[in-house]
This record gives C-alpha cells, sequence and structure tokens, in this order.
C-alpha cells in the first residue's frame, strides 16, 4: 500500500485553497489530519475518501442516485 503524504501547504495547492483554510478544516475536522512532531500531514487517501463520501451524503440529501 502507497501512501502519499502531504503538508498542509501542498494540499492548499492541490485544492486550489488558501493553506489557512487547510488549518481550518484541521482543526474543525473537516477532513483527516495526523500531527507528527508539532506539524500536521495529511494522507490523499483518506482526504479522497472523505470528500467522495460528503458527495454521497450531499446527493443522497437532494434524491440523486449513485450509479457505482
Amino acid at each position: 500500500m502507497n501512501k502519499q503524504i502531504v503538508t498542509a501547504r501542498e494540499l492548499a495547492q492541490i485544492l486550489n485553497k488558501h493553506e489557512q483554510t487547510i488549518y481550518r478544516w484541521a482543526r474543525i475536522s473537516a477532513i483527516p489530519s495526523h500531527k507528527l512532531q508539532g506539524a500536521l500531514f495529511f494522507d490523499l487517501k483518506e482526504i479522497e475518501d472523505k470528500i467522495k463520501k460528503r458527495d454521497r451524503r450531499n446527493l443522497a440529501h437532494i434524491g440523486v442516485g449513485l450509479c457505482n
């Protein structure tokens, strides 16, 4: 299993968001994060899973089913 771990700055670039937004999302547990020696790191697979789960919930809320 190959995990891709990124910093808040790298995740901000990937998601096209401000770095402080990433820290805020991590602080309120909107996205999964891991702390190592005081620094936050993010597993891209966990972030992707969280986004997919949120999208499914939003689609179910408006009555749209998923194909897969």
